[in-house]
């Protein structure tokens, strides 16, 4: 929208009608499903640059059909963004992801910032958790949010093979690392948060 802020003013002001209502499409929704699960994705066209308006519409589509699921997970770009704060909406349990690096850290340390003033429940994934040149960043974040760590994701090559042959990593490798920590993860969330 650009410096538009849809305030329609230019509309009561132009005196020759030159400016008028119009829409236009800025992006698409989709639905995949495998087996059980669906995933609503969202895309924004080249040269727009209205990603919220595509980020609710993605939203909305997966609302519509809640009904079908237990469970809904809701990813979002990383950040503090207003994006970000539309996908905390209704939230009852919130994994912040990060990485043991000085950016990520600064990153984190404002999520849990927003967390806390939503007063949402929360835990804290470590991915790339075996570089150690930042986890005493991420510990001493944590512990200054009351925020526990949820678990670690070491680097992991069957990972890396599984997301590029397109298949969960539980699936392809389910013995590896990587499958016993998401395993792990989601295990202990199911217990705590699901009835």
């Amino acid at each position: 929208m650009g410096e538009c802020s849809g305030c329609e003013a230019c509309l009561l002001v132009c005196p020759v009608d030159a400016i008028g209502r119009g829409s236009r499409e800025v992006g698409a929704t989709y639905e995949t499903r495998k087996g059980r699960l669906s995933l609503f994705t969202g895309a924004l066209f080249p040269g727009s640059e209205e990603s919220a308006l595509v980020v609710k519409s993605v939203r909305r589509r997966a609302e519509e059909k809640a009904g079908n699921f237990d469970v809904i997970l809701v990813d979002t770009a990383p950040g503090t963004h207003c994006n970000v704060i539309d996908a905390l909406q209704g939230a009852k349990f919130v994994v912040a992801v990060t990485e043991p690096t000085p950016l990520a850290a600064h990153d984190l340390d404002l999520m849990l910032s927003l967390l806390n003033r939503f007063a949402l429940d929360r835990s804290v994934f470590i991915n790339r958790s075996d570089l150690s040149t930042g986890i005493d960043l991420i510990l001493d974040i944590t512990g200054k949010h009351a925020t526990r760590i949820e678990s670690g994701l070491q680097i992991d090559h069957q990972l890396l093979d599984s997301y590029l042959q397109g298949d969960p990593v539980v699936k392809r490798f389910p013995d590896s690392l990587a499958a016993k920590t998401f395993q792990a993860v989601a295990e202990n969330i199911s217990k705590e948060h699901l009835p």
